[in-house]
């Protein structure tokens, strides 16, 4: 069974990063050094008749403002020395080591290819006493052909973010939020038009997004304000259907009643001038709410009722109760102990 654990010291010089870990495989110490830099450098190491890695030496036009301490851990000894054609880091093993450089990250590269490269940005010196850990080598036939291998993304050996289980962490792509702040912007702008091409556009890249809600409510709120009472119906019923816990409830109650008023059937905005006053109550929306029923009861001629729904959205006084029918005393008793 292969376990490891790692310690690690990490040294930031001019650009340059210096990582040095310790571990353990099957019992066996090893010790990886990562060097990394913001611009190609070379590492070249010097082999004994047998083949066997005994030096690397890694160079650098710039000498750093701080010198850098030996470091022996055991397995590798790290010394730099400066000359008039720059800054050496040597590295020394103990026992075994190989140089390694590292092209390609997985986490972005699509592909990837066998190399002997000079420089890179990258390399590490693996450490060890007998077996090469992490890793396992074979030899290249000659008469292979080197062709790159494509590199999903997601899949090993890049992992990417876990849980606190230890579950990798699908994150989604982020442009909905962008998309999202765009949309509430246009809204701030009153253009209702941006919103709305803006909010399906959204939703059609990204049906399951987190902000489904609040894409369709800015649609509702953008064909209030735009007069479109047919459009905001079909999205006012599905918003009411799936989000009926949602704290904006009672204003696409007040709109949806709003709407079937200004469409000609009251009948069906009663229903939901009803819902309102009767669930949503302490909303501000219910006084918008009564603002809308004193417009539908002056557009039908009843001018008594269109003056006590405006009043109990102001606060006024109550009508009396005999120019009332039973829901509108029920009304005006909320309102009044509201009040």
């Amino acid at each position: 069974m292969r376990y490891w654990i790692a310690l690690s010291l990490c040294l930031p010089l001019f650009g340059l990063e210096l990582s040095l870990q310790s571990g353990k495989e099957e019992g066996e110490k090893f010790s990886i050094l990562h060097l990394r830099h913001t611009t190609p450098f070379v590492c070249q190491a010097t082999n004994n008749e047998f083949g066997e890695t005994r030096r690397v030496d890694c160079r650098f036009s710039t000498a750093p403002k701080q010198s850098l301490s030996p470091i022996d851990n055991g397995l590798l000894s790290v010394s730099a020395s400066s000359t008039p054609k720059g800054y050496t880091i040597t590295i020394l093993p103990k026992s075994k080591m190989m140089l390694v450089p590292e092209m390609f990250d997985l986490s972005k590269e699509s592909q990837t290819y066998q190399s002997d490269v000079k420089k890179a940005r990258h390399w590490n010196v693996v450490g060890y006493t007998k077996t090469l850990p992490l890793m396992n080598l074979s030899t290249p036939s000659a008469l292979s052909i080197n062709f790159p291998v494509k590199v999903q993304k997601n899949v090993p050996p890049y992992v990417g973010g876990l849980d606190l289980k230890g579950n990798p962490i699908k994150i989604r792509r982020v442009q909905d939020v962008t998309d999202y702040m765009e949309m509430k912007k246009a809204y701030a702008a009153n253009d209702y038009h941006k919103v709305i091409d803006r909010a399906k556009n959204t939703l059609q890249e990204y049906p399951n997004t987190v902000f489904k809600n609040e894409l369709i409510l800015y649609q509702i709120r953008s064909y209030h304000q735009l007069g479109e009472y047919e459009k905001l119906l079909e999205l006012s019923k599905k918003f009411l259907r799936e989000y009926s816990a949602d704290t904006s409830v009672a204003e696409v109650l007040a709109y949806t009643a709003n709407a079937y008023s200004k469409i000609g059937q009251i009948l069906d905005a009663d229903y939901f001038f009803d819902r309102l006053f009767d669930e949503q109550i302490d909303s501000p929306f219910a006084a918008q709410g009564m603002i809308f029923k004193a417009e539908q009861s002056e557009s039908s001629g009843d001018l008594k009722k269109a003056m006590m729904f405006h009043g109990l959205s102001k606060g006024w006084r109550f009508m009396p109760r005999g120019s009332l029918t039973r829901k509108e005393n029920n009304v005006q008793k909320k309102l009044k102990l509201k009040v």
